[in-house]
């Protein structure tokens, strides 16, 4: 990749109250800002004796690896680390609730509600479109805009992005991506440190200087806020029926995962094994993404170079036949031993 935009979002819950904070980075190198964040979370994972399959984690994936007496810490060394990789031109930090009562073809909720249940949905977006229409220089935006997935319906947002950026939006992208897990630890970050007692509207103003303090310095940085008051609010609460469809967004090759065994208990089961890690791992080699297996979706979106991808013992019928049912495109088809020891081999 060379320059481009990459945004993520985490919803802050301080138990009184809850907002948003999403984070979006313009990045000028992809190779340089990926081996600066390989190079840190190698640093961590051995200074803190953290094993694991994939070196692109989440917020929540780290700190869960993590002695509960050392959290604090290495939350804090990683945002600081994150956020000084040399690669990142621009962070741009958008927070967003909602207090009063929204309405939502003909239904009126409350706002904590919308805020939680709606906009936490696709506030990647809407903090994507912040950030293009309050913070860039309109003359040097990226082409590229990478989003982790979101969902719901099509805001007046994410029409502005569609005729602006050429949009990736990638499933477990804060854990295939170093640049949307960057976004999604800045974020995280700021939504356990910002004050409890602050009215909303000065939030902002704090993300700024938290986040200049451990830059050490504000170039490049800028943060402001969304609610129901700004204006261009039409362009966050959604006006039409159609859905976001986010399959047409996936980058190619994409590698579709069948399996029967953990899909209908936790499907979190299935992400935290190396098999999974190892598939995220190549996805993001390659520039792709990984999915669950849709059987409904697949043929409108598979591509050649797609790859079917199922669990051991897991039945190869919807497999097979869906390849088979797509004569005219290039899919592999192969179970998760095989993959394994093919990556096992390298």
């Amino acid at each position: 990749m060379t320059e481009f935009l990459a945004a993520d979002s985490s919803l802050a819950n301080q138990g009184h109250r809850s907002f948003l904070v999403g984070v979006a980075l313009k990045i000028r190198n992809g190779t340089e800002f990926d081996d600066h964040y390989f190079r840190i979370m190698e640093e961590i994972c051995e200074d803190y004796d953290i094993e694991l399959q994939n070196s692109v984690l989440d917020a929540s994936t780290i700190i869960s690896r993590i002695r509960s007496y050392q959290v604090r810490d290495v939350r804090d060394r990683l945002a600081e680390s994150i956020v000084r990789n040399p690669a990142i031109e621009q962070i741009h930090v958008t927070i967003g609730w909602y207090l009063d009562k929204v309405e939502i073809k003909g239904k009126t909720i409350n706002g904590r509600t919308f805020t939680q249940n709606h906009l936490e949905q696709y506030f990647p977006v809407v903090t994507a479109w912040h950030c293009r229409h309050r913070a860039l220089d309109w003359d040097d935006t990226p082409r590229k805009l990478w989003l982790d997935n979101v969902q719901g319906p099509i805001t007046k947002a994410w029409k502005y992005l569609g005729n602006v950026f050429e949009i990736n939006l990638v499933p477990h992208g804060d854990i295939t991506y170093p640049s949307m897990s960057s976004a999604d630890i800045i974020a995280n970050y700021l939504g356990d440190v910002l004050s409890k007692d602050k009215d909303f509207t000065e939030l902002s103003d704090e993300a700024h200087k938290t986040i200049s303090r451990l830059r050490d310095g504000t170039d490049e940085i800028s943060a402001g806020h969304v609610y129901e008051g700004i204006d261009n609010t039409d362009h966050i609460v959604p006006e039409y029926d159609y859905s976001i469809r986010s399959e047409l967004y996936y980058p190619h090759p994409v590698y579709f995962v069948h399996d029967d065994h953990f899909s209908e208990y936790d499907e979190n089961v299935l992400r935290e094994t190396a098999f999974h890690g190892l598939l995220r791992r190549h996805a993001q080699e390659t520039t792709g993404c990984v999915v669950g297996l849709d059987p409904y979706r697949l043929p409108t979106i598979v591509r050649d170079g797609d790859r079917i991808v199922y669990t051991q013992g897991s039945n190869e019928t919807i497999p097979e036949a869906l390849k088979n049912l797509n004569p005219t495109t290039n899919i592999e088809l192969l179970d998760s031993e095989s993959l394994i020891n093919e990556y096992m081999s390298k």
